[in-house]
Order: C-alpha cells, then structure tokens, then sequence
C-alpha cells in the first residue's frame, strides 16, 4: 500500500496521491499534563493520529505538524491557574508565534497545490479558532488563492459522540477525561496507564489540584475514583475514532466540494512576500484576537473584543 504520510512518501508517491484526493490533514499539539494518567503528548498524539486515520480512511496527505501550542503565559496559563499545577509541563509558546508558523504552513498547502487542508488541533485554546480563521480569510484575500482551509479542534466536531454512543453511562469527562483518555488507549495504548487511574501524584507540590474541579495534573475531578462512571478504555476509544472520523470526513468532503479555480490559481507568495502578509494581518487584527482572553477573562466569561470587519478596517483582497 502507498504510504499516506508525506514524510514517507517518494516523490511520485506524492503527486498520485494528491492528485487523486488534494485534501491535506495537518496536526497541531503540543505536550500538556493530562492526569497522572496520559504522557504529556496526549494532544499531539491524538491529532497526529486523526490526521494519518483521515489519510488511511479518505486518502489524502497526512502532513507534518507543530508539537508547540498557545497555553502558558501571558494569557491562559491553564496548567498554573486552573489546576493549580507547581510547575508547567507544556511546550507552550504565545498566540502570536502560533499563529505565525500557521500562516508559513497555510502558504506552504497552497504552494503544493492542495485544494483544500483540514488544520487539525488536538488542544483547545479559547477563541483560537476564530483567530485562525481570519487569519485564512486573510492570506486568500491578499494572494487571490482559492485554496480551502479550515482549523478545528476534532474534539468541537461531535460534542455528542459520548452520549451517542454510551447512553445511559455515568461519565466523568473535560480535560483529561473519559474521551481523551479513551482516544489515547486506542491510538497509543503504550503511552497511556489506565491502572494508575484514581491514584495520587506521587509529586504533589509540582501536581496540584483544584478542590471540586480537578484532580492532579489537570484530570477532573473523582476521575476514576468513584464506582459506577465508565472507564475508558481502548476499545470505547476507538468507537469515538470513529464518530470523530465521521465528522472529519463530511467537512473535508464540504472543503473540497467549495473549491473553485474558475478565475485561475496565483502562485504561492515567496517568503519575503507572506512576511508583508503577517506584518498586514498582525497590524490590522492584533487588538481583536480572541486568543488574547486571560484566566480571569474566562472565569468571569468577560466578552472579548468583536472583529468589525475587512471592510470596516479598510481592507481590500487581491481581487
């Protein structure tokens, strides 16, 4: 069989698989606590894995990701603020450096002549997608690409699934719950430890734990520690897959169904140029990014700043 990751593809394995389905799946985690559980690459390791899925499942490339994500200071902090962790195991870096690398692996999709890439991210940063999304709005607006792109936690896709599929079960869920520890048991069953669940950090001061919320190292709380409430395991694991699989493929189908080259297909800008592109989108939409919410703007679900527009701004496209 071809492989579908295009780090172990020849070149002419390359052009016959995207010719014949120009669908990209590109992965975005980073490594996090997830419970005295998970390893900390719980989020990479599930958005790696959907996007090779994808690739096996609907053809496609699965394409090389980013193991860093939006997590620690100056906004969230989640690890410190939520579950009062002693110290950060993320490889975290600001929203802007992460939006930036996006936008080099958005022109990098285009430059290959996909016709359309699901950005798929394993962890949740609130607001993030809204500013992903303008900034693809923006870079198809500057260069007249007609590329579709969409960034999505698979997570946000089949908010149901659980229920759906195990009605009637008491399950406790949230960050490093019963859905993520499920998906991990199924895709990397070698890096998750499902007989340490309902045990305590054998490293308090750096683990934390939030009275009624959370439990050490950011799983929620009575996780595993209470009779009744369905335990994950790899085999439930893989029937979330494949819900998420589901969801996936129908919004990759719908991507790909929008693309329309009728007015041609610009060249990729060279790196100088979407330098120009970054500098443009960071001036006009920095003080709107909804990533910016702080610890405290989440608790107390303050409203952050609302877009008004290209228009408005005085921004016109290409075209």
């Amino acid at each position: 069989m071809r492989p579908v990751r295009w780090l172990d593809m020849t070149p002419e394995e390359f052009i016959e698989a995207r010719a014949e389905r120009p669908v990209a799946y590109v992965p975005f985690g980073h490594a996090e606590a997830h419970g005295v559980v998970n390893a900390l690459g719980m989020d990479w390791y599930c958005a790696d894995s959907f996007c090779v899925r994808m690739a096996e499942k609907y053809k496609g490339i699965a394409c090389p990701g980013f193991q860093y994500h939006v997590d620690e200071e100056p906004y969230m902090n989640w690890g410190i603020n939520s579950c009062k962790m002693g110290e950060q195991f993320c490889s975290g870096i600001s929203n802007s450096l992460f939006l930036h690398n996006m936008l080099y692996q958005i022109r990098l999709l285009d430059a290959r002549k996909f016709k359309a890439g699901l950005l798929i991210g394993g962890h949740a940063v609130p607001n993030l997608r809204k500013d992903a999304a303008l900034l693809i709005e923006y870079y198809k607006m500057m260069t007249g690409s007609p590329i579709q792109l969409e960034y999505l936690v698979y997570l946000d896709l089949d908010k149901q699934a659980k229920k759906r599929l195990f009605p009637n079960e008491r399950i406790i869920d949230g960050h490093a719950g019963f859905v993520e520890t499920a998906l991990l048991m199924a895709f990397k069953p070698e890096l998750a430890h499902p007989e340490l669940l309902g045990t305590e950090a054998r490293y308090p001061e750096s683990g934390g734990g939030r009275e009624g919320m959370f439990d050490a190292y950011c799983a929620p709380h009575t996780f595993g520690k209470n009779d009744g409430q369905l335990l994950p395991t790899a085999e439930r694991g893989e029937m979330l897959i494949q819900a998420y699989l589901e969801s996936l493929g129908k919004r990759a189908d719908e991507l790909l169904s929008a693309y329309d080259e009728t007015d041609g297909r610009p060249e990729a800008p060279n790196f100088d140029e979407l330098e120009g592109i970054w500098a443009g989108f960071y001036e006009a939409t920095f003080r709107y990014w909804g990533s910016h919410m702080s610890y405290v703007d989440y608790e107390e679900k303050r409203p952050m700043p609302v877009f008004p527009g290209w228009d408005f701004l005085g921004i016109k496209g290409r075209k």
